[in-house]
């Protein structure tokens, strides 16, 4: 279970008792459906791992069938200590870039189609793969280029949601929470 927080003061994500969580919708999460649902399904997951792709074809079902009625919201945990530092191993070489791939896909409202290649193509994850998928689902290439190079809010972007994620306990993907 997760409660929300709709606020603007604050965006921390904190464990408030068993099976019990605050994971708020911070205004730069890939969202999809109505911010008035009665029902919110937050995500945490690697676009590298082989479980979440598992989450991800069953989560494509109901947000095909019920986006007009629950929030969809993912949060990425990529599960490399390249750009995630609470996690201990590298298990997923690409994961970091892929994140970044979806982050500056999102910044061109492009984030769900992306995620779904990245998803569906997960053992392609390599740079001139990344950058096919972004030119496939037509993202204005020079400005994905600069947001691929961006040191600063994309990547910060990332980091929070990672931070969301360690501050919750999660040390593994998929993570998924509902309401």
């Amino acid at each position: 279970n997760s409660a929300q927080s709709g606020g603007t003061d604050t965006f921390k994500a904190e464990k408030l008792a068993d099976n019990l969580y605050k994971i708020p919708v911070h205004p730069d999460d890939a969202v999809v459906g109505p911010a008035d649902a009665k029902v919110t399904v937050i995500e945490f997951a690697d676009f590298q791992c082989a479980y979440c792709k598992k989450v991800f074809y069953n989560l494509k079902i109901l947000k095909d069938r019920y986006k007009d009625q629950v929030r969809f919201v993912f949060k990425h945990f990529p599960m490399n200590t390249l750009c995630n530092k609470h996690i201990k191993n590298n298990r997923h070489r690409w994961a970091c870039n892929a994140a970044l791939t979806a982050e500056c896909a999102r910044r061109q409202g492009k984030f769900w189609e992306v995620h779904d290649l990245l998803f569906k193509n997960q053992h392609r994850l390599k740079k001139v793969d990344r950058d096919f998928y972004a030119h496939s689902v037509g993202l204005d290439m020079s400005r994905y280029a600069d947001c691929m190079r961006d040191r600063g809010a994309p990547r910060e972007n990332l980091a929070r949601t990672m931070q969301e994620g360690a501050d919750i306990g999660i040390t593994a993907t998929p993570r998924t929470f509902v309401n």
